[in-house]
């Protein structure tokens, strides 16, 4: 069989074409390749509970997580005491955006009476964190808290605008009810990929199981937590009632983020 030179020509042409499409198919892929994994989870049994953690995330070592706390404490005078992080594997330091930070509290059961009974002084925390520190945040606003009955978890979302942070950090707490206190999960992520990320965030934090010695509907009597009735079903809490959460969450970011050499 023979093949003239217009037919060589055109088989030539057809082969580039095709690599060429070849060649911006992987560009095109890229991004996604190197963008943080979201996908399959993988469980992981802590301290009274499980979570589920997207494949390629990694744990950060108690070390760092200690260095943070300890951070916390020379920057504000108060302890978080986060026992957990994650993050995605590959970035160049621990508590890069985006990562996750856990921790709990122990301090007895939620009721509305303890939602509703906040010191004032917390809803101007936001406001405090502003002033002391203006050179890292200039401005922090939440969205109203939600909760959830079915799950008893409350949800907040926060934003700040930091002139460190081209674009500001934004994340979402979800505290999730026990039966002596609570376990709280915030997510950390630049503003600008915090939205299309949002219900991976928001189903990491969802996935989390707890033993049935903490669970929420336990009976206070055998857990040591105070005789108390659930939050009722679908009750909004306000700004001022979360200010002291979202506040310190939100510095938080910033001081493991901009404090690393202090």
């Amino acid at each position: 069989m023979r093949f003239d030179h217009q037919t060589i020509t055109g088989y030539n042409r057809q082969m580039q074409a095709r690599q060429a499409l070849i060649l911006l198919t992987a560009l095109a892929l890229t991004p996604l390749l190197m963008a943080p994994s979201f996908a399959v989870a993988q469980t992981l049994n802590l301290k009274g509970f499980s979570i589920e953690i997207p494949n390629g995330w990694i744990q950060a070592p108690q070390e760092e997580i200690n260095k943070f706390n300890q951070r916390t404490i020379q920057r504000t005078g108060k302890s978080q005491n986060y026992e957990y992080g994650f993050q995605p594997q590959g970035l160049s330091r621990w508590f890069d955006f985006p990562y996750i930070l856990i921790r709990r509290s122990t301090a007895g059961r939620w009721t509305d009476k303890d939602i509703a009974g906040i010191d004032q002084d917390f809803a101007n925390a936001g406001q405090k964190y502003t002033t002391k520190y203006k050179n890292l945040i200039s401005s922090v606003s939440t969205k109203q808290g939600q909760y959830d009955p079915k799950r008893n978890i409350v949800w907040k979302v926060f934003n700040l605008q930091s002139p460190k942070v081209g674009g500001g950090v934004s994340g979402l707490s979800g505290s999730v009810l026990t039966s002596n206190g609570y376990i709280q999960i915030i997510a950390y992520d630049k503003s600008a990929q915090f939205e299309s990320r949002y219900k991976a965030y928001r189903a990491m934090i969802e996935s989390i199981k707890l033993s049935s010695e903490l669970r929420y509907d336990a009976p206070a009597s055998t857990t040591g937590g105070r005789p108390s009735a659930p939050l009722p079903a679908g009750r909004d809490f306000g700004l001022d009632k979360l200010a002291a959460l979202a506040a310190m969450l939100v510095l938080g970011a910033i001081l493991v983020k901009y404090f690393r050499k202090t």
